[in-house]
């Protein structure tokens, strides 16, 4: 969809956080995801008296679903009001853990992997739309007694989380998004072209298998830093990216693209009545921040920008990460007053 608006001036309301990264990536925060799962016992419980848990004590457990006859994988913990995760394109629920962690202090909190990737099963000929996406996550929902939640998407999945709002904006208490896919930015059009061609067909059907500095330099770029890259990681979404199947979900994902992006514009106006926060990284390489004026404009919400921070803060900082999602709900439930953020 081509821009012909000239970009619109930052607003004051637009807020700067000052972030202060770990020491060093061993620390607890940057735990791996696999070894996370090794360990995980689903019949563990946080100590009794405990008042505010650590991390390392909260328990993880499945939350899987038939869907349309499939099987659809979430993972849960906490207990709270409900805040539903929705992962990005080449995501999955488990890039979700350490902000799982945070989050089950004060909420239930759930991370679905869309079919066709992640620990969900894979499907021949789905339909990788946003509404088909939206529509699938509305059954799990009913299948998990979820009427209403708070619901927070990143990348692709924020444009799920968008459609899904504007399909049933009754099921939604609050909506963050973090770098959405939005019709506004513009520099990942070249890719999704080429990926409709004969040739990039077959370059995505070989990238599961190229080798490991490949997968490595793609991941690195989605880090403001690349040197917090957390163990594990890597080796997490290779292995979900070859399984069988998983490269014809992504493809159909991007065939639906443009069509997407285009039917997303109208329902956008529509999320308007909702409380609605964007966060974006800073150095996000993958969502444009240029786009995020543009799409805070229709969206009348407000927009956080992270310093130092790329397209995977909820890897990258998911303490930061999960603070802001906590302040947010806090927020828009009147549990709490927000502390004022310095304005840029």
């Amino acid at each position: 969809m081509p821009n012909n608006h000239p970009e619109e001036p930052r607003p004051a309301t637009v807020a700067v956080t000052d972030f202060h990264p770990a020491s060093t990536p061993t620390e607890a925060s940057l735990v791996s995801r696999r070894t996370a799962l090794q360990l995980m016992d689903l019949s563990r419980t946080v100590p009794s008296g405990t008042d505010a848990p650590s991390t390392e004590q909260v328990a993880i457990r499945a939350c899987d679903a038939l869907i349309d006859g499939y099987r659809m994988h979430a993972l849960v913990a906490g207990a709270g009001a409900p805040v539903v995760l929705v992962h990005g394109l080449l995501g999955a629920a488990a890039a979700w853990m350490p902000v799982m962690r945070v989050l089950a202090r004060e909420a239930t909190v759930y991370a679905v992997d869309a079919i066709g990737i992640g620990q969900s099963e894979r499907v021949r000929g789905i339909d990788g739309s946003l509404q088909a996406s939206a529509r699938r996550l509305a059954l799990w929902m009913d299948h998990a007694g979820l009427e209403r939640v708070d619901l927070v998407g990143t990348s692709h999945g924020g444009a799920v989380a968008m459609c899904f709002a504007a399909m049933f904006p009754q099921r939604v208490r609050s909506l963050l998004l973090h770098a959405p896919a939005n019709p506004f930015c513009m520099q990942s059009q070249p890719q999704i072209r080429f990926a409709g061609t004969r040739i990039g067909r077959r370059v995505a059907h070989w990238l599961p298998a190229a080798p490991s500095w490949v997968h490595q330099a793609a991941l690195c770029r989605m880090y403001g830093d690349p040197t917090r890259v957390r163990a594990g990681s890597l080796e997490e979404y290779v292995e979900s990216l070859r399984r069988p199947g998983t490269v014809e979900y992504i493809l159909s994902v991007l065939r639906h693209w443009v069509p997407d992006m285009t039917a997303l514009v109208p329902m956008l106006p529509r999320l308007r009545k909702l409380p609605t926060m964007l966060l974006w990284g800073a150095q996000d390489r993958a969502v444009s921040l240029s786009s995020a004026w543009r799409l805070r404009a229709v969206l009348r919400a407000p927009l956080e920008i992270l310093p130092e921070l790329g397209h995977l803060p909820f890897e990258e900082a998911p303490e930061l990460f999960a603070d802001r999602i906590l302040r947010f709900v806090a927020d828009t439930a009147g549990r709490a007053s927000v502390v004022p953020l310095r304005t840029a």
